[in-house]
């Protein structure tokens, strides 16, 4: 076995690669005993070799202290947000309550270590915003002043009726934000009826922060993947909402992957149609669709050249750093 020597540069850096191998086949398989129980042939022979000294056990208690740390982060941002729950209930702002499967595209989702799974609207969107950038102007919790308006002067909904939505969209809470996501893109364009919760998310997404083609979208690469020849209407119809929700496993993630692709490539051909200001939200956007996509270092490699591309040289006069 190999001794490691802090003073030692070289050695540290080997120890550090072996650390690296084994986090990456903890990631794989899970636990140790997946590993020691699973891995054949290169992985087999990789934990082998970077196993010296038993170093699994120091690799753990780092995921351990790392997990510790991202939870205790997490806890501190859900409490920002139970916070502004709170204060809106006890306002007695809304009667809402949330349609079916709602609060799943909402709200984040973490998994047993506190890693995020799915990051919710909520928190891409935080609260007030007036970015000299962002086209739709001032912008509260997802919504937008043209939004408010609508729902204020336009949509018809006993829920608000008796409830003081204000006028101006910096004083718009939480629940008001949310209760407008979720009559006026979830439940409006049949988002609602899908059942499959990976593509409900994307889709929803995309509804509410690029205009109103993911009902066409969807249906596109539906019939893409299966042979169908669903309409490709603005409102999600409830044949299609039932293949949809048919879909195997597989069918799921490549139509939600093609759905990420494709949102990607309408982000670049907004930044082309205006590149001033839109080159600045280019990153913002790509992290955001990024999220969505079922492996994320995959729409990395694909897109990461071609966002520096657009930044550096092709629109680098009017992009703002700041």
């Amino acid at each position: 076995m190999t001794d490691y020597f802090f003073d030692d540069t070289e050695t540290i850096l080997k120890k550090n690669e072996k650390k690296k191998k084994l986090n990456e086949l903890l990631d794989r398989y899970g636990s140790i005993e997946n590993i020691e129980k699973n891995a054949i042939g290169v992985d087999g022979y990789d934990y082998m070799f970077a196993n010296t000294d038993n170093l699994i056990n120091e690799v753990l208690e780092e995921r351990t202290l790392r997990q510790v740390s991202r939870l205790a982060k997490q806890e501190e941002k859900s409490s920002e947000y139970d916070k502004i729950r709170k204060e809106d209930e006890l306002e007695n702002i809304s009667r809402y309550i949330p349609s079916e499967g709602f609060n799943d595209v909402y709200h984040s989702k973490l998994d047993e270590d506190g890693r995020v799974i799915y990051l919710g609207t909520e928190q891409h969107e935080g609260g007030y915003s007036d970015r000299k950038n962002d086209l739709g102007g001032k912008t509260n919790y997802g919504i937008t002043q043209d939004s408010l308006d609508e729902y204020n002067n336009l949509w018809n909904s006993y829920l608000k009726k008796g409830k003081n939505f204000p006028k101006d969209v910096r004083q718009l809470k939480a629940l008001q934000a949310k209760q407008i996501l979720d009559e006026m893109y979830f439940q409006r364009y049949g988002i609602d009826k899908i059942k499959n919760t990976i593509i409900t998310r994307n889709v929803f997404d995309e509804e509410m922060n690029q205009g109103t083609n993911a009902g066409k979208d969807i249906a596109e690469l539906v019939n893409k993947v299966k042979g169908t020849n669903f309409p490709l209407n603005k409102v999600i119809s409830d044949k299609l909402a039932v293949a949809i929700n048919n879909l195997s496993s597989e069918e799921s993630i490549k139509i939600n992957d093609l759905l990420t692709l494709k949102r990607m490539e309408r982000y670049f051909e907004s930044v082309d149609k205006k590149p001033n200001p839109n080159i600045n939200n280019l990153r913002g956007w790509y992290n955001r669709v990024q999220s969505y996509h079922s492996q994320p270092k995959v729409f990395e490699k694909l897109y990461k050249d071609k966002i520096d591309y657009y930044i550096q040289k092709k629109y680098p006069h009017y992009y703002n750093k700041q």
